[in-house]
Formats: C-alpha cells, sequence, structure tokens
C-alpha cells in the first residue's frame, strides 16, 4: 500500500542556528507537490537548550503531524530512520560531514535536507563525496521535483 504521508526525520538535538522559516516553505512545497502529508518524527534524545521548540511550531504553523520518540536503543533509532522518507540536517552544511546524525541518515539511503547560508568556500566544504547525491538545499526550491524523484526511486537496501 502506497503511504499516505511523508515522513521526515530529525535526529539528535536541533542546532538553533538554522532558518526553520525556510525550512518550512520547503517542505510546505513538498507536501503541496506530492499530495501529502507530512509527518515530522524527533528521534533520539533532546539536549537541553535545543531548538526542538523550533521544529514542533513549524509543525503547528504548517499542520504537519509530529512525532517525538525520546532516547531510543541504537536498533530501534535504526528501525525508525529506516521508515522515513527523508531527514533533516541542521548542521551547517559546511561542516555537515562531522555530524554523526547526519551520517546515520545517509547510511539508510535516506535524502537528506540541509541549508547552505553561502559562507564557505566550495575547496572548505567538508561533505562526504559517496553522499553528495543524497543532499537536497531548502535555499533551492525548485529541488522539491528532484527529491520527490529521489524518494520514489529509494530502494530499501537496509540491514
Amino acid at each position: 500500500p502506497k503511504r499516505q504521508t511523508v515522513k521526515v526525520a530529525f535526529f539528535g538535538t536541533p542546532y538553533a542556528d538554522f532558518p526553520y522559516h525556510k525550512l518550512g516553505d520547503f517542505l510546505s512545497i513538498l507536501s503541496k507537490i506530492s499530495g501529502k502529508k507530512l509527518e515530522i518524527i524527533l528521534i533520539g534524545r533532546q539536549r537541553e537548550g535545543g531548538c526542538a521548540d523550533q521544529v514542533l511550531s513549524l509543525c503547528k504553523k504548517n499542520d504537519f503531524l509530529i512525532q517525538r520518540t525520546g532516547e531510543l536503543s541504537t536498533n530501534l533509532i535504526s528501525k525508525q530512520l529506516q521508515e522515513c522518507s527523508l531527514g533533516v540536517s541542521t548542521t551547517p552544511y559546511d561542516v555537515i560531514g562531522k555530524s554523526g546524525a547526519t551520517a546515520a541518515m545517509f547510511e539508510h539511503g535516506l535524502p537528506v535536507l540541509a541549508y547552505d547560508d553561502g559562507d564557505t568556500p566550495e575547496k572548505s566544504l567538508f561533505i562526504p563525496d559517496p553522499f553528495e547525491d543524497q543532499i537536497f538545499m531548502i535555499n533551492d526550491h525548485s529541488s522539491v521535483e528532484k527529491l520527490l524523484q529521489f524518494i520514489n526511486e529509494m530502494n530499501n537496501f537496509f540491514f
């Protein structure tokens, strides 16, 4: 059966310095074009002072479904990621390759939404080569169609 929602993963503590309003705009467009409701899931423990509240208000404003798992075992984290259609990395784009949470999303085959504020010279970007095709920028609305195609073609190669 075809899924009626697009399940979007946030794994770990969302960063404060991220344009959540731009993410909301991108996800709204994604929802409209796909004709599916968005279901946001906050996976794992959230550090105090993190920005889970910003994610919650983004969901409320855009009428997205929301779920929080709290702390989970690695097996349950993997199971949650396998059930998602895409992930969001709030890690600064120029150091996205250093994020363990983002690496987990990549390894689970998820396309990952990121934001590039354009302040880093290209030669200094830290992006893991094998996953370049899985990164989609929220500041590029033209990538929504490409992202939906990626999601539709995703093959489950899970372990």
